[in-house]
C-alpha cells in the first residue's frame, strides 16, 4: 500500500472517529454541566486559542526549515531546527505561565461568572493552557514524522487524544465529581499519553542522522522561524478573531447562558472545519516536499488544486448545514437550542471563507 493511500485512509478513519466523538461529547456535556455551566467552556477555549495560534505558527515555520535541510540532506542544520523549536516551546512556556498567573486572579473583571464557578474557571484554564503546552512538544516531536508524510501516524494520534478525552471525562464525572475543571484535567492526562505515544514514534521512525539536544540549540536558527512564526501568526489570527470572538462579547452582554448555547453551536461548526482540515493536510506535506525540491511548478499546482477542492468541500458542507439548521439542532442537542438556529447559519457562513486556504 503506498503510503498517499495510507494517509487518506487514515484521514477517513480519523474523521469519522473525531466526528463522533464530537456528536457524543457535545451533548454529554451540555447534559451533565446543564447550559449555563457549559458556558464557561467557550471562554476558556478562546483564550486557549490564541495560544493555540502561536503553537500551530510555530509547528508550521519550524516543520518548513526543518523539511528543506532534510530534504537537502543537510542533516546538522536540521538537527539545529529541530533542536530550536522545542527550546522556544520552553521559552514560551515561561512566558505565558506569569501571564496566566497574573490573570486568573482577576478573572471575574474580565468574565461574567458566577462566584461559585470561578475556582472551577480558574482551574479549568490553567489545565487547558497546561494541556497546549503538552500538545505543542508533542507537535514539534512530531516535525519528522510530519516530514516524511506520515500523516497515518499523526492520525493515530489525533484518533487516541479525543478517545482518551472522552473516555477520562466521563470517569472523572462518574468516579469523582461533576466539574467543569475535570473537562481540562482530562484533556491533560491525554496529551500526556499522546505524548508518550509521540516519543515512540520518533524514537522508531525518525533518520538516525537526526539529532536533538541543548547543543543543537541556536539563537541564530530562532530568528528565522521567528519572523515566520509572526506572519503566519498574523493570518491566522484573523480567522479565530471572527470565529470565536463572539463568545466573549456573548458572555459580558448576555451572560453565561447564552454563551453556553451560543459555545455548544460553534462546536458543530468547529467538527465542520475539521471535516475540511482532513482533505486539506493532505496537501500540506506535499508542499512541503516540492518546495524543498524546488519543483515549483508542482507546488503551485498542489496549493491551486487544494485551495479549490477544501473551497469547494467546505461551500457545499456549510449550505447543506444551513438549510437543515433548526432540525439538526433539535435532534444532536435539544429543542430549546433549535429555536437558536439562526446563529449556525451564521457560523456555516463564514467558514469557507476562514478555510479556503487552510491548506498553505
Amino acid at each position: 500500500m503506498t503510503q498517499v493511500r495510507k494517509n487518506l485512509m487514515t484521514n477517513v478513519m480519523c474523521l469519522v472517529t473525531n466526528v463522533l466523538v464530537g456528536l457524543l461529547y457535545t451533548p454529554y456535556l451540555v447534559r451533565e454541566l446543564g447550559v449555563a455551566t457549559y458556558g464557561v467552556l467557550p471562554i476558556a477555549l478562546v483564550i486557549n486559542q490564541y495560544i493555540i495560534i502561536l503553537t500551530d505558527s510555530l509547528q508550521n515555520s519550524v516543520t518548513r526549515f526543518y523539511s528543506i535541510e532534510y530534504r537537502q540532506n543537510n542533516f546538522k542544520k536540521a538537527s539545529i531546527y529541530f533542536s530550536s523549536a522545542i527550546a522556544i516551546t520552553v521559552l514560551l512556556a515561561i512566558a505565558v505561565v506569569p501571564l496566566i498567573c497574573f490573570l486568573l486572579p482577576q478573572i471575574e473583571k474580565f468574565l461574567h461568572i458566577p462566584n461559585n464557578l470561578s475556582h472551577s474557571v480558574g482551574l479549568l484554564i490553567v489545565y487547558t493552557v497546561t494541556s497546549l503546552f503538552i500538545a505543542v512538544c508533542s507537535n514539534c516531536v512530531n516535525i519528522t514524522i510530519y516530514s516524511d508524510n506520515r500523516l497515518d501516524l499523526i492520525n493515530y494520534l489525533k484518533v487516541i487524544r479525543n478517545l482518551t478525552k472522552l473516555i477520562i471525562n466521563i470517569a472523572l464525572f462518574y468516579f469523582f465529581s461533576v466539574d467543569v475543571a475535570n473537562v481540562g484535567l482530562s484533556a491533560v492526562l491525554a496529551e500526556v499519553l499522546v505524548l508518550i505515544i509521540s516519543i515512540i514514534f520518533y524514537k522508531t521512525t525518525k533518520s538516525k542522522t537526526i539529532r536533538c539536544g541543548i547543543r543543537y540549540v541556536s539563537f541564530m536558527a530562532m530568528k528565522p522561524i521567528a519572523k515566520m512564526l509572526t506572519w503566519v501568526s498574523l493570518m491566522s489570527f484573523s480567522g479565530v478573531f471572527i470565529y470565536k470572538i463572539d463568545a466573549i462579547l456573548v458572555n459580558n452582554y448576555f451572560g453565561l447562558y447564552y454563551t453556553g448555547i451560543l459555545g455548544s453551536i460553534s462546536e458543530f461548526g468547529s467538527y465542520c472545519i475539521s471535516i475540511t482540515g482532513v482533505i486539506g493536510v493532505l496537501y500540506r506535506p506535499l508542499m512541503l516536499i516540492a518546495y524543498s525540491e524546488g519543483r515549483h511548478e508542482d507546488l503551485v499546482r498542489t496549493v491551486v488544486d487544494g485551495s479549490y477542492i477544501v473551497g469547494l468541500v467546505s461551500s457545499l458542507l456549510c449550505g447543506i448545514i444551513m438549510g437543515l439548521s433548526a432540525s439538526i439542532l433539535k435532534i444532536w442537542l435539544n429543542e430549546e437550542i433549535s429555536h437558536y438556529w439562526l446563529w449556525l447559519v451564521i457560523k456555516m457562513f463564514i467558514i469557507p471563507i476562514t478555510t479556503f486556504g487552510s491548506t498553505y
